[in-house]
């Protein structure tokens, strides 16, 4: 009865919305961040589906019943994402468990139903992003004949997922690049051309919109954020003052070093960007911010691409080493139990983490036994193009955005973990015989 009722996705929706329900509903709900405000008035740096969301559902308590149903979905999809991939590993015994404690860890994890109260993009991202996941698996396993899953896959779910959230911005090209070199190695034209002009919607789609944001924006694009975040690397490094008044500097790049100069003596808003651009627009009246700050970029990393490497490499330990960051739902604050749930939470994740590195390093070194269009493959190759994303954009916030791909992360180490038992079984039935 046990195991009928642990290898049915439905108990993972219930374990999720039972689980959401007892740790949100006596809480704040909605959960406004500072971010919040932008998605209620559709700002021309925001994405148009969470605005457009926000506005059928009115806003408030309705989207965030939504985000929690629709994460308790996620978490029966995840479910049946683990049960497809380990079945197909070379476990002789172990399975069930493998897709048991996997599924019952994401249905219950806290850093990622935090967002679910929350009027932010992060939950219903980091549901859709299962669903996606799950129609790319679907298609894959119909041998690609499946027309739903493969419309799903490569023009629904990476259409709504970039126009959600940028940061996901090249995960569907790593995906695209996956399959298309798969058909095009066996020669499959059908099929590569169907990949073809699936890029070609994607990218014709996000174009056509930053040309059609224009005027909203002021130019041609779908944020300004990548170059508000590639100054602020160079402020989080201490680059930006060294560089800024060098004799050779331009005058450009001198204004950002003054307004530096003016909020790096306030510690509460020091390695704020937006905090110094409200400085630099007040010393530079009648100066438009975007065409100045790309003039000023361009010279940083011309003359400086050490400190951005630098800031880089500081992004990616932050984004690789695995652990949450409990700061947006503040359970913290409650009664003995909740502080007791956020502290055995607070564990697990620890513990995760370490899982984490482990599998991490084993996948590296036994790379050579997988397959080169294998779930071990594609799993590392989704995590690792949404890692890179944001460690070379500078993405501030780094857990929350790469919390999109954390459902393709547990499963990385699922498998991995997989692989390494296995391997200690084989190991041990070699030395007895």
């Amino acid at each position: 009865m046990k195991k009928s009722l642990l290898n049915n996705p439905w108990f993972y929706f219930f374990v999720s919305l039972l689980h959401q329900c007892l740790v949100i509903l006596p809480g704040e709900y909605p959960h406004l961040f500072p971010d919040s405000a932008s998605y209620f008035d559709w700002n021309p740096q925001r994405m148009p589906v969470y605005p457009f969301l926000l506005q059928m559902t009115g806003g408030g308590v309705w989207m965030v019943a939504l985000q929690i149903l629709m994460f308790a979905l996620a978490a029966g999809t995840f479910y049946s994402i683990c049960r497809i991939v380990i079945e197909k590993l070379p476990l002789s015994r172990g399975k069930d468990l493998f897709v048991w404690i996997g599924s019952l860890y994401f249905a219950t994890n806290f850093e990622m139903i935090q967002f679910s109260p929350t009027i932010l993009t992060e939950g219903l991202g980091m549901s859709f992003f299962v669903f996606y996941f799950f129609s790319v698996l679907c298609w894959i396993e119909s041998s690609y004949r499946s027309k739903l899953n493969a419309f799903s896959a490569l023009v629904i779910f990476p259409l709504l997922l970039v126009f959600m959230r940028p940061s996901f911005i090249l995960v569907p090209m790593a995906v695209f690049g996956f399959l298309g070199l798969q058909f095009l190695l066996k020669k499959n034209w059908k099929f590569f051309g169907i990949i073809a002009v699936s890029v070609t919607i994607y990218l014709g789609s996000i174009q056509s919109y930053a040309y059609w944001n224009r005027t909203r924006l002021g130019h041609v694009g779908i944020s300004d954020i990548a170059q508000h975040q590639i100054i602020a690397n160079y402020m989080a490094r201490g680059v930006l003052m060294e560089e800024a008044f060098k004799p050779e500097s331009s005058p450009t790049l001198r204004s950002f070093g003054e307004a530096y100069a003016i909020t790096g003596k306030d510690p509460a808003i020091h390695l704020s960007q937006y905090s110094m651009f409200e400085v630099w627009q007040k010393m530079n009246p009648g100066k438009e911010l975007y065409t100045e700050l790309l003039i000023a970029n361009k010279e940083l990393l011309r003359h400086r691409p050490d400190g951005y490497i630098r800031a880089t490499l500081h992004n990616l330990s932050t984004l690789i080493d695995g652990r949450a960051s409990f700061n947006y739902y503040p359970i913290k604050d409650r009664d003995l139990p909740s502080k007791i749930y956020f502290w055995l939470q607070f564990v697990a994740d620890n513990i995760f983490c370490a899982l984490w590195f482990i599998a991490l390093i084993y996948y590296f070194a036994t790379l050579r036994r997988y397959k080169l269009f294998s779930y071990e493959t594609l799993s590392a190759l989704i995590v690792a193009t949404q890692f890179l994303t944001i460690g070379f954009m500078g993405y501030s916030e780094l857990r929350r955005q790469s919390i999109g791909v954390a459902s393709v992360q547990m499963l990385f180490v699922l498998i991995m973990w997989a692989h390494l038992v296995q391997n200690r079984w084989k190991k041990k039935i070699q030395i007895k015989t």
